[in-house]
């Protein structure tokens, strides 16, 4: 899927300045793509506009499926799939059953579903650790689970939000890594960063201190 920004303002309710203004900006399938400014800037506020978790004051967040057609908002919002800091995971559950569930959801069988989770843990660094509950792993085991079951998800777009804010250089290395794998596979990867190793790994970058 390809998202793309048009002419896009925002203010919070009651605030009189903008928090951003005009910006533009088009985020194709299969690319990795950073969002960039100081604290502040709007970065988590934009990736809410282009998972269509909130709606610009002005101009458009459009999403696109890969025939080019307009894709309706419900739509938009369940191809979206989200990386947190704080991670949303089954942390009394296994590994293997955190994977699991997207390609469950996604209407495989378990075994086959058991299997693909399997081969994406290894891709990430993970083989070994498929019966470890996840609370019991690293913050950086922890994101790699996470967008381990992004990859397997139906979701077509991954919206990551400072994903390596509380991680060491090793970690952050890492998660980059799998944030790339999802993007070769022909994901929409889109990051908020203030972390400049993440924007050097991305194809893209789009500066909010410029949009004031």
């Amino acid at each position: 899927m390809r998202l793309t920004a048009g002419n896009v303002g925002f203010s919070y309710p009651g605030s009189r300045e903008r928090l951003f203004i005009g910006v533009e900006g088009t985020w194709p399938s299969g690319t990795m793509s950073a969002l960039m400014g100081p604290s502040g800037s709007g970065k988590s506020t934009l990736l809410d506009l282009l998972g269509g978790l909130r709606q610009p004051d002005e101009g458009a967040v459009t999403c696109y499926d890969g025939d080019e057609r307009v894709v309706a908002p419900a739509l938009h919002r369940q191809a979206c799939t989200w990386v947190l800091q704080s991670n949303i995971v089954l942390a009394q559950r296994t590994v293997i059953d955190n994977v699991m569930i997207s390609a469950l959801v996604a209407g495989e069988t378990p075994a086959k579903a058991r299997h693909e989770a399997h081969e994406t843990l290894a891709r990430f660094g993970l083989g070994g650790r498929e019966e470890r509950v996840v609370n019991s792993l690293s913050g950086g085991e922890q994101q790699r689970v996470t967008i381990a079951r992004c990859l397997l998800s139906p979701a077509e777009i991954v919206l990551a939000d400072e994903p390596t804010g509380n991680l060491d250089a090793r970690n952050t290395s890492l998660v980059i890594d799998c944030l790339r794998i999802a993007a070769t596979a022909g994901k929409t990867v889109i990051v908020a960063t203030h972390d400049h190793a993440v924007m050097a790994a991305c194809d893209r970058a789009l500066d909010l201190s410029e949009a004031r």
